[in-house]
């Protein structure tokens, strides 16, 4: 959210922008397993690849206290790396259960590229993260 006003206006401008992006991801991820007491833990390493799908901003204007002046929704999506590539962690256990097993597993996902476009220049170095919980049926 960005402010501006002066001394000889006292009223207050309010820019409030959001940026929504999309991508679809491959995972590709080794498996460390442990079985014990009945069931498996295990841990999981390796990377995301992800490639941008959609970026869309959404922005509103409006004096502090006023009704909204202004609204915009734009396509920014040339204004974003069109790849992101990250590191990726997780744990989790599965639970034999007959021929199936069920499994429950948690991941981190942090970025080792910035978000931005390389022709774009900020003061910021933006990068993805990601929580991942799963769960499900093995069969």
């Amino acid at each position: 959210m960005l402010r501006s006003g002066n001394e000889a206006d006292p009223q207050v401008v309010v820019f409030d922008t959001d940026s929504r992006l999309d991508y679809a991801t491959l995972s590709p991820m080794l498996r460390f397993t442990s079985r014990r007491f009945g069931f498996s833990p295990y841990i999981r390493l390796g990377g995301e690849v992800g490639y941008l799908v959609s970026a869309n901003e959404h922005s509103e204007t409006y004096r502090e206290g006023g009704p909204l002046e202004l609204k915009t929704d734009r396509d920014v999506k040339d204004q974003f790396a069109e790849t992101d590539l990250a590191l990726a962690l997780g744990v989790g256990f599965e639970l034999p259960a007959g021929s199936s097993s069920f499994f429950a597993e948690g991941r981190y996902s942090f970025a080792l590229t910035r978000v931005q476009a390389d022709e774009v220049e900020t003061e910021n170095d933006a990068k993805t993260r990601g929580i991942y919980i799963l769960g499900g049926i093995r069969f």
